[in-house]
Order: structure tokens, then C-alpha cells, then sequence
């Protein structure tokens, strides 16, 4: 007798840790769907995501309103490659996007 208790004790626990896990696999998907992009940075890769255009295209989107030249916006873009500087026309050009909402 004492051995099948045991044995349901035992399959009680897998079904609870298997519970568990599946519970918090779901509740980290359901977060993630609705994370919103923390920084400017990951904000303008959820955008070329979004659009379908690369991060590149959106830097000369963000420079048309400022009429900065193709050769600055060149430039600005390979020092945010390099080294993770976004310049004031695409910060200005999120925070606009970022105050429209979300579209589909």
C-alpha cells in the first residue's frame, strides 16, 4: 500500500513542476508580446521591423524634416553602427512615432 502512494505522491509532483513550468511559459510569452521597446535604440529596430525597412532607410526618413545631407546621414549612421550614438533628428523622429501611438 505504502509503495503506490508513493508511486501518486510522486506523479502528483511531475503534474505540479510540469503545471508550474507550463504557467510561467505562458505568462513569459503573454509579457513579451506586450513589452514595449525600453530604449531609442531598440525602439528604432521595432520600427524597421514594423515597416518593413532597414535602420538605415529610417535615418534618412528622419533627416528628410531636418534637411541634413545624404553624406551627414551617411556619416551619422556608420557612428551608430560603430558606436551606438543615435543624433538628435532620429531621436526627434521616435519621440514623434512614439507619441502617434501604436498602428497596425
Amino acid at each position: 500500500m505504502e509503495s503506490s502512494l508513493f508511486q501518486i505522491e510522486s506523479l502528483l509532483w511531475l503534474l505540479v513542476a510540469v503545471a508550474y513550468i507550463e504557467a510561467f511559459r505562458r505568462l513569459d510569452r503573454f509579457v513579451s508580446r506586450r513589452k514595449r521597446p525600453a530604449t531609442d535604440e531598440e525602439h528604432l529596430a521595432w520600427m524597421a521591423h514594423h515597416y518593413r525597412v532597414s535602420e538605415h532607410d529610417l535615418f534618412f526618413y528622419a533627416a528628410q524634416s531636418w534637411a541634413h545631407s545624404e553624406s551627414r546621414v551617411e556619416a551619422d549612421f556608420k557612428d551608430y553602427l560603430v558606436n551606438g550614438r543615435l543624433p538628435h533628428y532620429v531621436r526627434d523622429f521616435i519621440r514623434k512615432e512614439k507619441e502617434l501611438g501604436p498602428r497596425q
